[in-house]
């Protein structure tokens, strides 16, 4: 995203595919897992399949989305970078070449898009799930954390930062300071969650059912005909957004109302 051009093509995910989660086991986290894409399956077109693996390597040929669930232990980084190049090299692709800008400092997490020329695209995600924390800062950010990464793979979008009071997952306001890893310092994530929201708001299930709406006029994936669709359905958007935002079956994702 981020293009004004109405020809850009805004990389949906296909209406089924495969989601392989592996790596940390954690019951909570799975009920987050599962809850996501439940409410994915119940207000889009997208009809995901969940298969939950211990490695990388027992993840079916067929996935589409493979999602990195650690503990944030310090072989973090080599593992992804591994698990990256058995992906790539089992779907026949070269590891990406900017690969560095993933890894230059410590991240709760990440997204990658692959989709080189002649290949089918496939989506990585790294997710930090906290284990073992006592710290409530640090289980509510896990929480965010889930839904942020989640989100912006099915949305095919980047971070925002901003230095004012997010209205978004996507965006993040980074206080300044003088660490070099600063979501590596317990204090700074708990300064860092004060400043953010914790959950998806109203504006992330305006996108995320308008990048998936059940509408014939975007059947082209293209940008222009989206800015045409919202224009003509905003307020219609915004009320069914509401509703969903309210469902009790979604109460768990949306801890905070933003």
């Amino acid at each position: 995203m981020g293009s004004t051009d109405d020809n850009f093509l805004l990389g949906r995910f296909a209406s089924r595919y495969d989601v392989c989660i592996y790596g940390m086991s954690d019951p909570v986290a799975e009920s987050g897992f599962a809850t996501f894409f439940g409410m994915v399956r119940n207000e889009t077109w997208m009809q995901s399949n969940l298969i939950y693996r211990t490695d990388v390597s027992n993840c079916p040929e067929t996935t589409f989305f493979y999602v990195f669930h650690h503990k944030g232990e310090d072989s973090v980084i080599r593992s992804t970078i591994d698990d990256l190049t058995y992906i790539t090299a089992r779907h026949g692709m070269t590891f990406p070449q900017d690969h560095s800008l993933y890894f230059q400092t410590y991240s709760p997490g990440l997204v990658v898009q692959l989709a080189p020329p002649g290949k089918d695209r496939k989506v990585y995600s790294a997710i930090n799930g906290f284990a073992g924390t006592s710290s409530e800062a640090d289980k509510m950010l896990a929480h965010n954390i889930i839904q942020q990464e989640l989100l912006q793979a099915i949305l095919n979008a980047g971070d925002l930062e901003v230095n004012r009071t997010p209205v978004s997952i996507i965006e993040e306001w980074n206080i300044s300071t003088p660490l070099r890893a600063p979501m590596a310092d317990p204090q700074y994530r708990a300064q860092w969650l004060e400043h953010n929201v914790y959950n998806m708001c109203l504006y992330d299930i305006m996108l995320l059912i308008t990048l998936y709406a059940w509408d014939e006029s975007i059947l082209d994936d293209r940008l222009g005909s989206y800015i045409r669709y919202i224009r003509n359905n905003y307020e219609a958007i915004e009320k069914r957004a509401r509703e969903i935002q309210y469902d009790e079956r979604y109460s768990d994702i949306f801890v905070q109302k933003c």
